[in-house]
C-alpha cells in the first residue's frame, strides 16, 4: 500500500510528459501536472458566463519568430469552437500594442495587464511561450485575468513539425564575391537551409561572425534579404545589426549599408522601438532625407506611433541634435518629412501632414522655401481630402498660417489663386467615379472675411493682370482695403 501513491505520481509524471514534452523546456509557472492539454477547457468549465478574450501572439524563448504565427493561430483554433468566448481580432490586437508601445515578449507584465484588458475590452488575456525541439512544438499558455493580472488558468500542449532539409547545394552554385570565398561560404551555406529555429539559430551564427564591411561584409545584404524573405526577424541578427549602426563613425558615408538595414526593419511593416532608437541615433549623426520612408508609411504603421516619431524628430532638431557638421533646423525636418514621407493620396497621409503642421513652430515665419511649401501643403490638404473634420482643419491652418505673416504681394498672389480656384471648383459639377467633398460657400465668405487685407496688395501689384476682377471679388464680400 505504500507503493501505490508513488506509483501513481510517477504515472502521472510519464503521462505529462508524453502530453507537454520536458517540463525544464518551458516557463517556470506556465505548465506542470494541472496544465490542461487544451486552452478550450477553462471555458468549458465556466460555460455559464460569455467572456472576451484576446489572445496575444505566442513568442519563442529561443528568440527566432520561426513558429509565432503558427502557434497563436493553433491557439485561436482551438478556442474558435467555444460557444462562450468571443475573441478579438488580431490586427485589432496588433495595433493596440503598437499604438500604447506595449511589447509582446510572449508574456505581459502584470501591471500591464488591466491597461491592456481596457484597451480591448476584454475579460481574459490568453498569452504564452514555445520551444521547438525533437520534431515538435512545445507550447505552454496561460489565460489571466484582465482586472487583475491574475493567472486564472494554464495549458500546455505539443505539435508535431518535421521540416524537410534541404539538400547541400553544389559548390559552384555558392556565389560568393572574388576574394571573399572563404568568408562568405560558410553564410551561403547556413542560408541554403532555413527550415526549422536551429537552422536558423545556425545562420545567425555564421552571418554575425562576418562584420557589415567592405567587400567581404556585403553578403549581409543576401542575409537581409532571404530573413525578410522568409519573414524570419531573429533577435540576434537585429542586435547585430543595431550594433553595426552605433559603430559607424561616419554614417553618410555607408549610405548603402544603413539603408540595406532600415529596409530590413521595415519588412514587417511594423517599426519596434528598438528598431526606432537604432534609426534615430543614425539620423541624428547622418540625416538623409531618404531615410525616412522607411519609418512613416501611414498606410501600414499606427497613426499614434507615426505622431511620437514626428514629435521625437522635432524635438531632437530644437535641441540642435539633428545633423552634422550643422545642425538642421525642424522646419528643414519637417520640409522633408513632408516631401519624402508624408505620401497625401490617402485620407491618412492627410492627417499625419495635417498634425506635422500643427506639430511645427511658426511654420509661416520659417525661410521662404520651407513656407512656401508648408502654405502649398496646407492647400493641397484643404482641396485634395473627403473628410469634412481635415477640411476645417486645413482652413483654420490656412488662416493661422496667413495672420502669422506680414501682407506683402507674393504672398497675396498666391492667396489670390488659391481663392479663386475654389470660387470656380465650387460651381463645377465633380465627376461623380471620383471621390470629392463639396465646397461649402460659407468657407470662402469665411477665408475672405478673415484675410481680406492679405489680398489688398494683389490691387497694387503691377504684376496682376486682374486687378479689376480682384477688386471686384473683395467688394463682392465686404473687403475694404485702405
Amino acid at each position: 500500500m505504500k507503493i501505490f501513491p508513488r506509483s501513481s505520481l510517477l504515472l502521472l509524471a510519464y503521462i505529462s510528459l508524453l502530453t507537454c514534452g520536458s517540463l525544464d523546456n518551458f516557463e517556470s509557472g506556465a505548465g506542470g501536472v494541472n496544465a490542461d492539454p487544451d486552452p478550450s477547457l477553462y471555458f468549458s468549465r465556466h460555460a455559464d458566463k460569455t467572456y472576451r478574450a484576446a489572445v496575444l501572439t505566442f513568442t519563442s524563448r529561443e528568440g527566432i519568430a520561426f513558429f509565432d504565427a503558427f502557434v497563436s493561430d493553433e491557439v485561436i483554433r482551438r478556442l474558435s469552437v467555444v460557444k462562450n468566448l468571443v475573441l478579438v481580432e488580431r490586427t485589432r490586437i496588433d495595433l493596440v500594442l503598437q499604438e500604447h508601445a506595449i511589447s509582446q515578449s510572449g508574456i505581459i507584465r502584470v501591471k500591464d495587464a488591466p491597461r491592456l484588458g481596457t484597451l480591448l475590452a476584454v475579460d481574459l488575456l490568453v498569452e504564452g511561450t514555445y520551444v521547438y525541439k525533437d520534431e515538435a512544438i512545445f507550447v505552454r499558455g496561460r489565460t489571466v485575468d484582465a482586472a487583475t493580472g491574475k493567472v486564472a488558468h494554464v495549458f500546455a500542449f505539443q505539435l508535431p513539425y518535421r521540416a524537410a532539409k534541404a539538400k547541400a547545394p553544389a559548390e559552384e552554385s555558392l556565389k560568393a564575391d572574388k576574394g571573399c570565398e572563404g568568408a562568405q561560404r560558410p553564410v551561403l551555406l547556413a542560408l541554403n537551409d532555413l527550415s526549422t529555429p536551429a537552422a536558423v539559430e545556425n545562420a545567425v551564427d555564421r552571418a554575425v561572425e562576418l562584420p557589415w564591411k567592405k567587400p567581404c561584409g556585403r553578403i549581409h545584404v543576401k542575409v537581409c534579404s532571404d530573413f525578410a524573405h522568409t519573414n524570419l526577424f531573429p533577435r540576434r541578427y537585429h542586435e547585430f545589426l543595431a550594433r553595426t549602426l552605433e559603430s559607424m563613425e561616419d554614417p553618410g558615408e555607408e549610405y548603402y549599408t544603413v539603408r540595406e538595414i532600415f529596409e530590413y526593419f521595415a519588412h514587417d511593416g511594423s517599426i519596434s522601438e528598438f528598431e526606432w532608437a537604432a534609426a534615430r541615433e543614425i539620423m541624428k549623426r547622418g540625416w538623409h532625407q531618404f531615410y525616412l520612408k522607411y519609418f512613416f508609411k501611414p498606410e501600414r504603421y499606427v497613426e499614434a506611433v507615426m505622431h511620437r516619431r514626428i514629435l521625437d524628430l522635432l524635438e531632437l532638431a530644437r535641441d540642435g541634435q539633428i545633423g552634422r557638421p550643422y545642425a538642421l533646423t525642424e522646419h528643414r525636418i519637417g520640409r522633408d518629412l513632408l516631401v519624402n514621407a508624408m505620401d497625401r493620396k490617402s485620407e491618412k497621409g492627410i492627417a499625419l501632414s495635417l498634425f506635422l503642421l500643427r506639430s511645427l513652430r511658426r511654420p509661416a515665419l520659417a525661410p521662404v522655401k520651407e513656407a512656401k511649401l508648408f502654405f502649398d501643403v496646407i492647400k493641397d490638404c484643404y482641396e485634395d481630402t473627403v473628410t469634412p473634420e481635415y477640411r476645417k482643419e486645413s482652413m483654420d491652418l490656412l488662416i493661422g498660417f496667413m495672420k502669422s505673416r506680414p501682407p506683402d504681394r507674393d504672398s497675396a498672389d498666391e492667396l489670390w489663386s488659391f481663392l479663386y480656384r475654389l470660387e470656380e471648383k465650387s460651381h463645377e459639377k465633380p465627376a461623380p467615379y471620383i471621390p470629392h467633398l463639396a465646397y461649402d460657400p460659407a468657407d470662402l465668405q469665411r477665408m475672405y472675411a478673415e484675410l481680406g487685407e492679405y489680398l489688398c496688395p494683389c490691387l497694387k501689384n503691377d504684376r496682376a493682370s486682374h486687378a479689376d476682377e480682384i477688386g471686384e471679388y473683395l467688394r463682392r464680400y465686404g473687403v475694404a482695403c485702405p
